[in-house]
């Protein structure tokens, strides 16, 4: 059996990085909770932990093991020691010079008090005089200077290659400059009593002494407005500092300008309110929005919870942030809703309690690739408060609220809503919270022919999460995204990825693409039974297919539901329902692998408690007339339907579907570019020559074929609870021309490419309860939905 010895070099090597802890990165954490300094860790950044001392140990013991292993291993070990006794580490670096320079990282924590003061009865005689003799031949401790920071000057000095150092603040405690400071590149600094809290006079230290300063930790400040009367605010500039974080802190509003004027290299700052320590005058929203504003333009990063302090007037909607639009390099944005919210107010005061909608107002600059809502627990009366995190371009939001609505076309980029929407205002009196608005295929995918879903002229094409390699060039009608939900906002930049969460207000249900575009994301998808939901301030192109529905990553969003028991579901058969070559490129592994999951979901319900009727024979929308019905009623209606959603807008321009095709004729070079040159599915709305006996013949045909000769015959021969099918088929259709609910389940990742598919499931209109229950049974019984590896590489936070 080989052993370690025999091993070839280079993975001997590597095994012993893997085990120091200041090489290997460890599992990657989201980057407003990584350590400012070096590689992002999850564990192994302090080597006081548990991982860190087995590391040690690990590396000790390698040490002992053989002259080679020695070799490879004793540089490790010294990248970052931990030792109880700093003296002992001491003598050992002053008699190992070779040894002091591998030292890459000092944490000072643990290191006992005991050994001060300085003199031969507590430290080895050799560290002694190594500091009265080398390093401060001058001292004299009758002139005040404290012992406290002998230790870090001693170590630090022989350290060469020193680039971190983790102390207590008190290690720094000296009456004099400390050159020793000057080589090292990161720092974090702790209280040992964080009721107390550091001043400002200890940044004014590492200004003037850490010439090499790129990474500053502050535990515990207490930066209050107190101590901005006894001493005037003031600090010189770290003329290399590009990541700051204070933690547990308190920091009156006055301070926050001198902070970031004295840092102007500043590109990522995290903050967060002191548990123990209690300033005066603790720093609001929108103060802090109007410093980073005004004196970190080039910030890239912010991670701010201000917490809550009754002195601090979080009462008014006054204090809230307004907007970091003119952070244009603002790419990671971490923030607790104190910082958009209004707080409860004062008792006895008058003022709203906190609890109105708001909504997070042009806060996102462009450049942004991930944004987290942080826990707030100084805000219990917003705990349980639901969120719409992103509503779709086009649902018509007042102008009052910031968010304009251009359905992805130039032709409405100017124009403004009259007024909110029934939909978003019902949601706003209900207490729901709106962050933002989404891109969607131009018009609701209403256009022209062959428009990949997802694209508009306007915001340019969105991409997947999960597909690497952005979309092909006419891949395919449905491209690999949802059209508007942002797993990925982009401004034709399809590289850059926006992380924003269910529940998402998504699209009217326009055509019989919606369920499978949405099982593209690895959604849940509920799409209500048409007519039960208002769609006045809506862009909507039919009155009988269209209606407006949710997406969610979790079933907890929508209802709450947990078993098959008493439900008896219908599965059609895969091989008749898959959708056409024009929409989707068959691909035959793509076909085997659905099929696959498909029989295996069949088994598992079975299982585990539900009934399953296979196959069921399902009208097709290429049978009896009903593909041909719903083609006369997409032409038919658009006209009157466009009419009066634009009676809704502002715009004296655009009053009709006419002035839209004008509008795109006269702007062709913006709405007709090459790769999509026409508007054919507008035209045909404007030229048709169906009358309303046509229209009312197709509607009827829809009632008989579709309805009560189809689904509702099936259902009810079967006693079927719900029918279930592939979402990559055309069961979307049927739903439609029923006017049904309809809902979507995720159930993986295609192996071909990544991108997800899943199932759909439909029943007869006004059972929308029944599609609750059956997709929550199926968040419970099944995996959970896979996260979008694309964001994943960008450490945001799914």
């Amino acid at each position: 059996m080989p052993s370690f010895g025999n091993l070839p070099l280079e993975i001997a090597l590597e095994i012993v990085k893997a085990l120091c802890p200041h090489c290997t990165p460890k599992s990657r954490l989201p980057w407003y909770e990584a350590p400012v300094y070096g590689e992002t860790y999850k564990y192994g950044c302090d080597c006081g932990n548990a991982h860190g001392e087995t590391f040690i140990s690990a590396l000790a013991h390698l040490c002992l093991t053989s002259k080679l292993l020695n070799t490879l291993a004793t540089p490790h070990l010294y990248h970052r020691p931990w030792c109880v006794r700093w003296p002992m580490l001491a003598r050992t670096l002053l008699a190992r010079p070779d040894l002091a320079r591998h030292v890459k990282h000092l944490i000072g924590y643990s290191w006992e008090t005991d050994d001060l003061p300085l003199d031969d009865s507590q430290c080895p005689m050799e560290v002694v005089d190594y500091y009265y003799d080398v390093l401060d031949p001058r001292w004299d401790n009758t002139a005040g200077e404290s012992e406290r920071g002998v230790p870090v000057h001693i170590l630090t000095s022989l350290c060469p290659n020193l680039a971190a150092l983790e102390v207590f603040k008190d290690f720094l405690d000296r009456s004099e400059p400390a050159s020793f400071l000057k080589q090292v590149r990161n720092v974090q600094l702790r209280h040992s009593n964080p009721d107390d809290g550091m001043d400002l006079s200890y940044l004014r230290q590492m200004a003037r002494e850490a010439t090499h300063l790129t990474r500053l930790v502050c535990h515990s400040m207490n930066l209050d407005t107190l101590q901005s009367w006894q001493e005037p605010i003031s600090l010189p500039t770290f003329s290399r500092l590009t990541h700051l974080r204070i933690k547990h802190s308190a920091v009156a509003p006055e301070y926050l300008p001198v902070l970031f004027a004295a840092c102007p290299r500043l590109q990522s700052f995290s903050y967060s309110y002191g548990r123990g320590t209690g300033g005066f005058g603790q720093f609001t929203p929108l103060e802090a929005q109007k410093a980073l504003v005004s004196y970190a333009p080039n910030l890239g990063s912010l991670h701010l919870d201000p917490g809550f302090h009754v002195d601090c007037g979080y009462n008014s909607d006054r204090t809230r942030m307004r907007s970091l639009a003119d952070l244009s390099r603002l790419e990671h944005l971490a923030l607790t809703l104190g910082c958009f919210l209004p707080g409860p107010p004062r008792r006895g005061s008058d003022e709203p309690d906190g609890s109105d909608p708001m909504l997070l107002i042009h806060l996102l600059p462009t450049s942004i690739r991930s944004f987290r809502i942080l826990p707030d627990i100084s805000r219990p009366h917003l705990f349980g408060l639901p969120i719409i995190r992103t509503i779709l371009d086009s649902i018509n939001t007042d102008p009052s609220l910031g968010m304009p609505t251009t359905l992805g076309s130039y032709a409405f980029e100017k124009s403004r809503p009259k007024s909110n929407s029934v939909v978003v205002q019902t949601l706003l009196d209900k207490g729901l919270i709106i962050l933002g608005k989404a891109s969607l295929t131009e018009l609701g995918n209403f256009k022209g022919d062959n428009i990949t879903s997802g694209w508009s002229a306007l915001n340019g094409q969105t991409q997947s999460a999960y597909v690497q390699g952005g979309v092909k060039h006419r891949e395919m009608r449905l491209g690999h995204t949802v059209p508007g939900l942002r797993v990925a906002l982009l401004r034709a930049r399809p590289s850059e990825f926006l992380q924003v969460t269910a529940p998402y207000l998504s699209e009217p249900k326009q055509t019989a693409l919606s369920a499978p575009l949405q099982s593209r994301a690895a959604l849940y998808d509920m799409k209500p039974t048409v007519g039960s939901t208002p769609m006045d301030g809506i862009f909507v192109i039919s009155t009988t297919f269209d209606t407006v529905g949710a997406m969610a990553k979790s079933v907890d969003d929508l209802a709450t539901l947990r078993d098959w028991s008493g439900l008896r579901l219908g599965f059609v058969d895969p091989d008749k329902w898959w959708l056409p070559p024009g929409l989707v490129t068959p691909v035959e592994e793509v076909k085997t692998q659905i099929k696959a999951s498909y029989e295996a979901a069949m088994k598992k319900i079975q299982s585990s408690g539900g009934e399953v009727i296979y196959p069921v024979e399902l009208v097709h929308p290429k049978q009896n007339g009903i593909g041909k019905a719903m083609d006369t009623i997409f032409d038919y209606e658009p006209r009157g339907v466009v009419a009066k959603y634009l009676e809704t807008r502002d715009d004296p321009n655009m009053k009709s579907l006419e002035d839209i095709a004008n509008f795109n004729i006269e702007h062709a070079d913006l709405e007709l570019p090459e790769d999509y040159p026409n508007q054919n599915a507008i035209l045909d709305a404007l030229n048709h020559k169906f009358t309303r006996t046509d229209y009312e013949a197709a509607k009827a045909t829809l009632q008989k074929e579709a309805l009560e000769n189809g689904v509702r015959r099936i259902m009810e021969e079967g006693r079927l609870d719900a029918i279930i099918g592939p979402t990559d088929g055309p069961l979307a259709s049927i739903s439609a021309a029923i006017g049904g609910p309809i809902a979507t389940m995720p159930v993986g990742l295609l192996n071909l490419h990544g991108r997800p598919f899943g199932l759909s499931v439909i029943t007869l209109p006004k059972h929308d309860g029944v599609l609750f229950k059956v997709m929550s049974a199926w968040e419970a019984t099944f995996p959970k939905r896979a996260l979008p590896p694309l964001l994943l590489k960008q450490d945001t936070n799914l």
